[in-house]
């Protein structure tokens, strides 16, 4: 599938912040569950979701659905939030490796797709 078809209108952009959100969350410049959830998105959206990288993602974001996150973490008890948190840290440290990994791999891959674009 050509990168065009994949990521259709706005595809520059859109890959362009991919590649941004991959990055970053390799440097630890953003959170791996809030940065995760917005790539596993847009690379499901550009028929990625197959790619061994992506799902390492997926997965990695599927268990993090009961995290406290966003506007809804004020209406959580202190105690409880602690405790989530906590739970949160330990779920990424087992996960940050093999994230991060993914991370490189797909940044890797969309720099050297968006730069084939570029030649082209």
């Amino acid at each position: 599938m050509s990168a065009e078809s994949r990521w259709g209108r706005g595809r520059d952009e859109q890959l362009e912040r991919c590649v941004s959100v991959a990055r970053a969350m390799a440097h630890g410049e953003i959170d791996l569950i809030e940065g995760g959830h917005d790539l596993v998105s847009a690379l499901r959206d550009a028929e990625l979701a197959d790619d061994p990288d992506a799902l390492t993602l997926l997965a990695f974001c599927a268990d993090t659905e009961a995290f406290p996150r966003h506007w809804v973490r004020h209406l959580w008890a202190a105690d409880q939030l602690a405790e989530n948190d906590a739970r949160r840290e330990r779920y990424i440290a087992g996960w940050r490796d093999r994230v991060v990994a993914a991370c490189r791999a797909i940044a890797h891959m969309l720099s050297a797709e968006r730069d084939r674009d570029r030649d082209s």
